[in-house]
């Protein structure tokens, strides 16, 4: 039996990331390779290398990052443009961090490769700013979008969420998805940490969406995201369902765009007419299914036009939360039972992005294992989306 192999470490760098991950020091001390963890903080001892990348594997941090004099601080830029609903700045995810790294490699990627194959800046990224009248940024996005008011009747067999990725897939737009880190089961994204986020460039533009959100929270938060690629300022967005008045102007703005280009006011006050005999959520439902939209959509419509008080608007969001808690129950027995892979994995990687690195490949310019890594897919899952977008 081989010697132990002992790792000097910094007592001060372990400790800095076992106070930022979600566990405590008795949790860790529990498992049999971390038993010694509160020698190794107080610097009476040292871990084996062993022990080091099990607690590396643990804290979801590089190995490398614990054997420096000081704490890595890899917090990425967009961070700084969290919503005010958003977590404290000091409890941010490994989950988060990396999967916001995954998303910039990808997006300094697609930005090379749209560059070398003489693709032009799209003139829509920061077209206004937020002293524009956002009426006037809705009508521009309904014109390079190709939608009409009641976008709706143009659906055909798509759901709202496949319609509109595809509305912004055309003008280029990446879109991706997921609702863990890479294909990691046993790191699931939090949608109170984060809902979606957003990474501005002239040449790429990227939206990230937490599947773990319903398909109706995933589409206000696309076209949330849609609205701060309009005015150029990126951000990872966050919303307490329930009501909340310290949200900033820019937040304002860009839920105005989402919700106008989901249903246009005019149209919604229109509509708005409950029968005394019909009680406020069960008629918020039904606008809902009309509109294609969430139920909080609708009551925050109807909020904004003083067709309801603040207690309801907070009762429906409220009864929302706790539908949506149903829905992921049994979304996890789903799950459990069970996920079609290749319709998962068609719909976590965006068209744009594949297209783009299988070309890359297939030119010689990327290796394999780069595409398959750039993809976060295996290879069945690359060639099962070779195939189908071949076949069109």
């Amino acid at each position: 039996m081989g010697k132990a192999v002992y790792v000097e470490t910094e007592p001060s760098v372990i400790k800095y990331y076992v106070d930022k991950s979600e566990f405590d020091v008795m949790e860790f001390t529990k498992e049999k390779d971390l038993k010694n963890l509160n020698y190794w903080l107080d610097g009476s001892k040292n871990p084996t290398f062993n022990q080091l990348m099990k607690l590396s594997k643990k804290l979801q941090v590089p190995l490398g990052y614990l054997v420096v004099k000081k704490p890595v601080d890899d917090t990425p830029q967009i961070l700084n443009y969290r919503t005010i609903d958003s977590k404290d700045m000091d409890h941010i995810s490994r989950n988060l961090i990396e999967t916001i790294k995954i998303v910039k490699n990808q997006q300094e990627f697609l930005l090379d490769y749209r560059k070398d194959n003489g693709f032009m800046p799209l003139d829509y990224v920061a077209k206004y700013t937020i002293d524009d009248d956002w009426n006037i940024i809705v009508q521009y996005a309904r014109k390079i979008l190709g939608i009409g008011e009641e976008w709706q009747k143009d659906l055909g067999r798509l759901y709202p969420l496949k319609y509109f990725k595809k509305k912004l897939n055309d003008i280029g737009v990446v879109i991706q998805s997921n609702g863990i880190v890479r294909q990691n089961t046993h790191r699931k994204l939090d949608i109170s940490e984060f809902r979606a986020f957003v990474s501005i460039d002239e040449y790429a533009p990227f939206v990230f969406i937490n599947t773990n959100d319903t398909k109706n929270g995933q589409l206000f938060s696309l076209l949330h995201e849609f609205g701060h690629i309009l005015l150029g300022e990126s951000e990872v967005y966050n919303v307490d369902l329930t009501m909340n008045t310290d949200v900033n102007q820019l937040e304002r703005i860009c839920n105005k765009i989402a919700s106008e280009l989901l249903i246009p006011n005019i149209i919604f006050v229109e509509s708005w007419n409950i029968p005394s005999d019909v009680e406020l959520y069960e008629y918020v439902t039904d606008l809902a299914k009309k509109f294609k939209v969430s139920k909080t959509v609708i009551a925050r419509k109807a909020l904004d036009n003083k067709l309801i008080k603040i207690e309801d608007y907070n009762f429906i969001a409220k009864r929302n939360v706790e539908e949506y808690n149903k829905y992921q129950a049994i979304a996890k027995e789903q799950d459990n039972n069970g996920i079609d892979y290749y319709n998962t994995i068609q719909s976590k990687v965006d068209p744009i992005l594949f297209d783009s690195v299988k070309s890359s490949y297939y030119e010689g310019n990327i290796q394999y294992i780069e595409a398959l890594n750039l993809l976060n897919i295996g290879s069945k899952g690359f060639e099962f989306l070779s195939n189908k977008n071949d076949l069109g």
